[in-house]
């Protein structure tokens, strides 16, 4: 009787070990872990970096479950989940927002967009529209752009996490022309490239600092904004002091 007591306390012991083992997500090796104290982790960083493992530090026990699965969690945040491979999830994250694009989002698509309207503003999202070239291997590396007549703008895709935000440094003391005169006082620029929007007669309409931060992607040129319109006009970009004259 007592050793029928001891082998039942055994054998319930280690059916209570095995009970607990689940399957993890490792996201570092690409594999799946058996995780004894029954505990899958995640944890989505600022920067798009991921960790997806078993819960080595006991956390998970003291804090409970955040759902029954990590695929909704946000950015900057862990998740703790007790089902096998709750903790697998894909994290692409996106710039979003108007100009400044300091915003970040977790997207369900792989690629990132951003938008260049006529009127100069940027407008920066995931590719919910579906527009960008697909598959494992996109036929772009860092930007794919199209200009859209039509749409009076330019459409660019990009693929990796945070790919579409553009981070301007600051020149010191970077002057540009402002204002409708060739010769107008110089403004002081913090974004390192100066515009000018000419109008179909030659005369230039304004002069100003990139303050929309558009330049970085139509380069040292110019392009024609509402083509075939009463409003159809040139914006020139370029990179060097007081360079809009």
């Amino acid at each position: 009787m007592i050793k029928f007591f001891v082998f039942s306390l055994y054998y319930l012991a280690l059916f209570s070990t095995l009970s607990f083992a689940i399957k993890c997500y490792d996201g570092e090796k690409g594999e799946t872990l058996e995780c004894k104290n029954g505990w899958c982790s995640a944890t989505l960083y600022e920067d798009g970096r991921t960790y997806h493992g078993c819960d080595t530090l006991g956390v998970c026990a003291a804090i409970g479950k955040s759902g029954e699965r990590c695929d909704k969690m946000g950015i900057g945040s862990s998740c703790c989940c007790d089902s096998d491979l709750c903790n697998k999830f894909q994290a692409h994250l996106c710039y979003a927002g108007d100009n400044s694009g300091n915003e970040k989002v977790l997207c369900e698509q792989s690629s990132c967009t951003s938008i260049t309207r006529a009127n100069g503003q940027v407008v920066r999202s995931c590719d919910t529209e579906n527009r960008c070239p697909s598959g494992p291997n996109p036929p772009f590396r860092d930007d794919h752009c199209d200009e859209h007549t039509e749409e009076n703008s330019i459409y660019c895709c990009c693929h990796g996490t945070l790919c579409n935000g553009h981070e301007i440094s600051k020149k010191d003391k970077f002057y540009c022309h402002a204002g409708g005169e060739k010769n107008s006082a110089p403004s002081e620029c913090a974004q390192g490239w100066c515009t000018k929007s000419v109008l179909p007669s030659g005369n230039v309409a304004s002069r100003a600092c990139d303050t929309n931060y558009v330049c970085p992607k139509i380069g040292n040129k110019c392009i024609t904004v509402n083509k075939g319109t009463t409003d159809e006009s040139k914006l020139c970009c370029c990179d060097s002091e007081n360079c809009n004259s």
